[in-house]
């Protein structure tokens, strides 16, 4: 895979830091490449956490609104009782 290489050509660099501008690429094409993934229903339970993990760690929230996919996905969730142990 084309991101397993990149990474590990970054990861044999022998420069002390990349560049700022280096690690925004780095970034999409990490990003590119899990959307790619998921668009295509492809993705793997791993490439989806990892791609969630992407979000939060990017602070990157959805509002739900009635009637979108996300508010479908919100009922479609158990509730839990914060006194079920």
């Amino acid at each position: 895979m084309a991101l397993c290489r990149a990474i590990e050509l970054i990861s044999n660099t022998t420069a002390a830091r990349a560049s700022e501008a280096t690690l925004g690429k780095l970034h999409e094409a990490v990003a590119k490449q899990l959307l790619d993934k998921v668009q295509s229903g492809e993705a793997s339970v791993a490439e989806i956490n990892a791609a969630i993990k992407l979000l939060k760690d990017n602070n990157i929230v959805s509002l739900v609104e009635t009637g979108d996919t996300m508010s479908k996905l919100y009922h479609a969730l158990p509730e839990f009782d914060e006194n079920d142990k």
